[in-house]
This record gives structure tokens, sequence and C-alpha cells, in this order.
């Protein structure tokens, strides 16, 4: 097949084939299970958050394509730059199956969305989104389509650097021996050592003044050849991105709004308990215990029905149970506390009327704090007003009342990279400026005196993760977890050295763009069992460029990253490592032998949480999963307490 060819979703999703009949096998016989919500189309529901990365954006739709294959759909998505992308477009389509529920026409799509997206990104040449100068086009593409890129463009301004200095040293000396031969004709008494020395400095001086007009002249060239405070305007991405939603009839943000509650809902469906003794633990009776009444500590049975109740606090439930369990000790944790051994005997009570204090049991449908909607989240960076912005609902503080605005702006607004592009400009509308102000006042709660537009630049500056936006602490356990998906797998438990002013800088830029985010993780550990990263090997984020095998293999290597993390604690460590050596035959029909290594040497291998022994275990198990919250849940209190004693 010629290389000019757009790969078709096909070849992507027969790439990945292997992964699938793993998984399949892997529950043949027990069904996966991994959320307590289903839709219509009885998939279990989960939230998506997915990380930015430029052209990593590719193994994004892998993750997600396993993920769904799986009988997996997305209620809310949220992402930053590439991560982003993927969620406007995974929002923006259908599956087949959505499309005759809905009575729509299904042949534009796929089983999967995924696959739609899959689409559009194969037909989409990467390389018109770099659509600056042709010069820098060419110096963008040539760097970063090689791994070693970077490096070799060093090399080669060192050389050049070397050259023009070499060529300026001969220059001047040239030109002091011919001042030397002509004064010493005309006049040998006037050339003395210390006129030499003069002309010496005059010539360093020069020296210095020629290279930095060169240099002045240079990156004058290279802004004359960008665009105004960026490489790259962006405008082939914006309108690729707008065209894409026109075609799905979301081109409006009231579109986006009208699609999202028109879609299939969704319904609470717990799994059965397994013994007669749970399924007596019903609905709560009429009348409950009045806990302003309870004068000592409750036994088991009325806590669990308390427990069921949203007006009674959860800090009055946990020290009741903290009371049952002898948990209220110091200088310990949840693991090691005395009475563990009845807590995990109990344990699936304790979860069942936790999930019944979310449920409505006359209806069945979802109530309590936080009812499932669908919902948007695509992170930037005002840098006009200095604050991180969701879009779309901070809408209103940027357009006003204005619902014809393309969604398409949210994302060319979250992926705009300092520098390689331009970022981008929203000018406010004079007609909607009282509903503008009115927004900014509702969110600052201050009178903010707005400019006329403001510039936005990429959401990854400030979370390039934005794995928090979905917590909900009024709920005590999740119904659906929220899955996390990130890029460029990095070994926690190690630093890189800090030598040069390079090194320094690209670490403070680190720091600014990471820190929130792991902060969140650190303090929200469970989230740990649901987040992953995807090793995505020497691939820039910046490859523009990608070669077709390159596509593919990133789409395998987000493929592989789900596979592992849905077969969780039914492989082990071995099986674990079986999935990873598939990628040493990726099937391809454009590559030699039909298939090809992602691995380039025998020293590279597939990184992945449930193989690093320092992470502890990860992997995860939904049942599990719910019992270790409700331990975070009976532990916060002790920990709190044991801060504020220490700190007295």
């Amino acid at each position: 097949m010629p290389d000019n060819i757009p790969l078709t979703p096909k070849e992507f999703t027969d790439s990945v084939a292997p992964l699938l009949d793993r998984l399949n096998k892997t529950y043949a016989d027990n069904k996966l299970y991994i959320s307590d919500i289903r839709d219509g189309l009885e998939r279990q529901c989960v939230d998506l958050v997915q990380e930015g990365g430029g052209v990593y954006g590719i193994a994004l739709a892998g993750y997600t394509y396993i993920l769904e294959k799986m009988n997996i759909a997305f209620i809310k998505m949220a992402g930053t730059s590439a991560g982003s992308v993927n969620t406007m477009l995974l929002s923006a389509v259908y599956t087949k199956e959505e499309a005759r529920f809905l009575n729509l026409d299904p042949a534009p799509y796929y089983d999967t969305r995924s696959e739609k997206v899959l689409e559009y990104l194969a037909k989409k040449n990467l390389g018109d989104i770099v659509d600056g100068h042709p010069f820098w086009r060419k110096i963008i593409l040539g760097i970063f389509n090689n791994p070693n890129g970077v490096k070799i463009l060093g090399r080669q301004f060192k050389r050049w650097g070397i050259f023009l200095l070499v060529t300026f040293l001969l220059f001047i000396l040239v030109a002091i021996l011919s001042l030397y031969l002509t004064f010493r004709c005309c006049n040998p008494g006037l050339l003395r050592w210390s006129n030499i020395a003069t002309w010496i400095l005059l010539a360093v001086i020069l020296i210095f003044s020629i290279g930095f007009v060169g240099k002045g002249i240079l990156f004058r060239f290279l802004y004359r050849h960008a665009e105004r405070l960026g490489i790259n305007p962006g405008d082939d991405f914006l309108n690729w991105i707008r065209d894409i939603l026109k075609e799905n009839k979301v081109d409006t943000l009231k579109q986006l709004k009208d699609k999202l509650n028109t879609e299939i809902q969704f319904k609470a469906d717990y799994k059965p308990p397994e013994s007669e003794q749970l399924k007596q633990l019903v609905t709560p009776p009429a009348t409950l215990p009045d806990p302003n009444k309870v004068t000592s500590y409750a036994d088991l049975e009325t806590i669990l029905i308390l427990i069921q109740n949203n007006s009674i606090s959860l800090d009055f439930i946990c020290d009741q149970l903290n009371h049952i369990y002898n948990l209220n000790v110091t200088d310990a944790t949840i693991e090691t506390m005395p009475d563990l051994v009845q807590l995990n005997k109990d344990m699936p009570r304790i979860v069942e009327a936790f999930e019944k204090r979310t449920l409505n049991a006359r209806t069945k449908g979802i109530s309590g704090p936080g009812t499932i909607t669908r919902e948007l989240v695509m992170v930037t960076s005002d840098l006009t007003n200095e604050i991180k912005v969701e879009f779309p609902g901070m809408h209103r503080m940027y357009w006003g009342d204005d619902d014809t605005i393309s969604p398409a702006n949210y994302v060319r607004a979250s992926m705009s990279v300092p520098f390689f592009f331009k970022p981008f400009r929203v000018n406010y509308n004079p007609k909607e400026m009282h509903a503008i102000r009115r927004e900014w006042n509702k969110y600052t709660k201050v009178y903010k005196n707005l400019g006329e537009y403001a510039l936005f630049i990429d959401g990854g500056i400030l979370s390039n993760f934005p794995i928090n936006v979905f917590n909900d602490p009024t709920i005590p356990l999740p119904r659906k977890p929220t899955l996390g998906i990130k890029l460029e797998y990095n070994d926690e438990s190690t630093s890189d050295p800090i030598n040069d002013l390079v090194a320094f800088c690209s670490k403070m830029v680190s720091t600014m763009r990471f820190f929130y985010d792991r902060d969140f993780l650190i303090k929200n550990e469970s989230y740990r069992k649901t987040v992953r990263s995807v090793d995505t090997g020497k691939i820039s984020w910046l490859n523009f460029g990608l070669s077709d095998q390159q596509k593919i293999e990133l789409f395998f290597r987000g493929a592989l990253a789900a596979t592992i993390f849905l077969s969780g604690s039914q492989i082990d460590d071995a099986a674990t490592k079986d999935l990873c050596d598939l990628g040493n035959n990726i099937p391809f029909t454009k590559a030699d032998n039909g298939h090809f290594s992602m691995y380039k040497d025998k020293s590279e291998c597939f990184e992945c949480a449930e193989l690093d022994k320092l992470l502890g275990n990860v992997r995860f198990n939904w049942e599990v999963y719910k019992e270790d919250r409700i331990r975070s849940l009976l532990a916060h209190p002790i920990q709190k307490q044991n801060l504020k004693t220490q700190a007295s």
C-alpha cells in the first residue's frame, strides 16, 4: 500500500486484535465488573480524564478503544490539550448502536466512538497543523521527526557557531596584519606595542559587535517569519475541529448541550448480594433512628440503617464505626487496626449500606448528592487574567449569553502550546459585556475591569492532567470510577539531577505544569488505582510528521496500557509481561513481513504501574476499590485528629 494513502480505522484496530483476544479470554468465565452505573444499552459507565501531549492523542484513542470494546461508556469527560481534542471528538460522535437507539443514521459510524475519532485522525495530515511559515515548518518537522532531533540541532548550531567564530577571527587577523604592514611602511615609529594592544582590544570589540548584530539579524529573521507571540497561527487546527463538529451537528454550544441532554440516560445497577444475609439489608424503614437521640454508641445493625439516610452526617457515622471496630487509636494506619479482621468480615454489609445511601429504593433510580449528569471539561490557561479556565463551564465569562460559539474554540484555546502556537485570542463582544461582567463578578466576587480581549495558552501550563475536576467529596462511595489516562510513563522513584541552566528551566516549567495534579493524587491515593500512564516510547509529542508505522505504534501502546489495566487482578506479573511481549509482533500490512516491533533494541520494555514494585499493588478490582474507599473514609477522622494533636 502506498505511503500517501491514509490509514483506515481497520488497520489500527487490526493491530490490537491480539490484545482484545487476550482480554476476552481473561474474562471468558468472569464478567468484567468496573462500575455500578449502566446506560440504556447496558454498558458500564465511567468518568474519563485524559492528559495532554500533542500527537500522543493517538495513544489516547488506543486506550479508549479498548475500554469501549469491553462495553464501557463515558459519562463525564475532561482533558487538556491533546486530551481536550479526544474529549471533544468522543463527545461529538456516536456508535452505530447509539445512533440506532436515538433513531439516527448509523451508516457513518462504527462499533465504537474511538474508531470514528481514528477515521478523522487518519485522514488528517498532522503536518498541516504546523501552519506557520515554510521555513519554520521545515525546522520543526525536521527536529521532532527524529528522536534525537533536538540534540542534532544543538550540534549543528554549535558547528555553525564555531565556523562563524573562526571566520571572524581570520577576518580580524587579516585586518590587523594589513594595518600593521601599512603603518610599518608609512611611519615605522608610529607602531608600538601599546598601539598593537589597542588594536587587539578593538578587534575583540568588533568581534562581539558583529556577533551581536548577527544574532539580532538572525532572531529578527526568525521572528519576522513567525506569528505574533507564536510560530504557528493554529488556524488549520481550528478549522479542522470546527468542520468535524459541524459534520456531526454540534457546531454551536447550544447544539452541544442539546446533544448531551438527549443522549442515552443512566441507571444504577449494583452487583446483587451474594448471600441471604446481605439481601436482608433492604430499604430503610419509614422511622429511622434519630442520631441526636443516640446517647451512646449504637450497634452495627443500627448503624447500617443510619448509613442509608443522607441526612445523617458522615462524621457521625464514621465516629460510630470507628468505635465499634476500636479504630479510635493514635499513630496507626487503617491497615494496622486491632479489629481489622472483623472490619473486613463486615465490610460487604457496610459497603452495601453506603450504596443504598445513594439509591432510591422505590424507583431504583439515582438520587442523593451529585446526581449523575453528562459533563465536559476542557482546561486552558487565561494568560490575560492569570487563571485556569474550564470550558464550557466558564463560557459566559468570555462570550456572555452567546451560545452560537463553536465548541472548537475551547479545544483551540486548550492546545495553544506556548511559542509553538500563537495564543488563542477571544475578543469580548460589546453587546455581551453586561453578561460577561456579571459572570466574572459571580466567579471572582469582584467587579472585574476587563480589557478588549483575553489570550489563552495551553492548559497544561497549569493542569495538564485535570484528574480532580470530577471529585465530589459529598459522595463517600463512588458509583462509578474516574479513569485517568496519563502519557509518558515516569518512574516516580527517581529524580534527575539539575546540572545546567537548561535542566533548571525545564524542571521549573515541569513543576508548574504538574504540581497541582500530582498534589491531588498524593492527597487522594485511591485515584492511583484508576490512573494509568501510557509508555509512549521514544516518539516525540511534537512530531507532527509521524509515519504510518509510528501512528500504529502509538495506538498499540495506548491499547496495551488499557488491556493491562482492565486485566487487573485477573492476571499475574508473568501474564502481564506476556502482554507486553506482544509489542514485538504488531500486525501491520505496510510493515515488512506484515508486522513490526515497537522495541528498537533489547534494552527497551513497556513500562507500566502493574510491574513497578515501588508503587505497591495497583491492580484494579472494583469491589476491592470500594472497600478501600470506605477504609479511607474511616481513617480520615483519625488522621485529622492525629494532625491536630501533633500540631498542638
